[in-house]
């Protein structure tokens, strides 16, 4: 039985929008419209003819709000890993509402669609593997992503076990054709430091390396 206390929008016109054909416009007696997509539209089943409350309407309207959040984040998704934050700070340039972004994000958290720890341990596979960087860079492509200091340690400590700091110094060293036991030009030498720092290497390291293969 009708709610003689609440107000009503009758369906006057159902169209297929032409842009996007997997949407819908509804436009009410009044002239008033919303857009839908095909999915909320046949899970509600509207009619022309229908007499829909504004409760209902604004229901509508949320729960498309709600969809276009969820397609937009798993549309950036299916293009590579993100981390929460990184994600976050996304939707919320698109200007979703907080409250919908946080629901969101510890739904995909459950869903493992979302995960933090597998997210920064590719990422930081992916820049030492091609890139060849070591661990004062590795933290620095890290940081924007706002991740949990300690994950951080731990997926450094991981990384550099699977490709070792020493491994990837002499890698560099023999790409630049410098043998063991050379004795450099001050110049020379010099730049050689600066580039294995500029790559992320300690001075530690890269003195301990020098001093092994006798490089002076």
């Amino acid at each position: 039985m009708k709610n003689e206390c609440t107000e009503y929008r009758t369906v006057r016109e159902i169209k297929t929008q032409v842009r996007k054909p997997n949407r819908k416009t509804v436009i009410f007696d009044d002239g008033s419209f919303i857009g839908i997509s095909e999915e909320l539209f046949f899970s509600n089943s509207v009619h022309v003819g229908d007499e829909l409350s504004l409760d209902k309407i604004e229901e509508l309207t949320y729960s498309e709000q709600n969809h276009k959040l969820r397609n937009y984040a798993l549309k950036l998704l299916s293009y590579r890993m993100r981390s929460r934050a990184e994600l976050e700070q996304r939707l919320l340039q698109k200007d979703f509402p907080d409250v919908d972004v946080e629901q969101l994000l510890s739904d995909f958290e459950r869903k493992n669609y979302l995960n933090d720890a597998e997210f920064a341990f590719a990422f930081s596979r992916d820049k030492v593997k091609n890139k060849g960087i070591g661990p004062l860079a590795l933290k620095s492509e890290l940081f924007p992503f706002k991740l949990n200091a300690e994950m951080v340690e731990n997926t450094v400590a991981k990384i550099y076990s699977d490709y070792p700091i020493d491994s990837l110094l002499e890698s560099h060293i023999k790409k630049r054709k410098i043998k063991k036991n050379t004795h450099l030009l001050g110049s020379e030498k010099n730049r050689l430091l600066q580039f294995l720092y500029r790559k992320g290497f300690s001075w530690d390291d890269i003195s301990r390396l020098m001093q092994k293969h006798n490089i002076s």
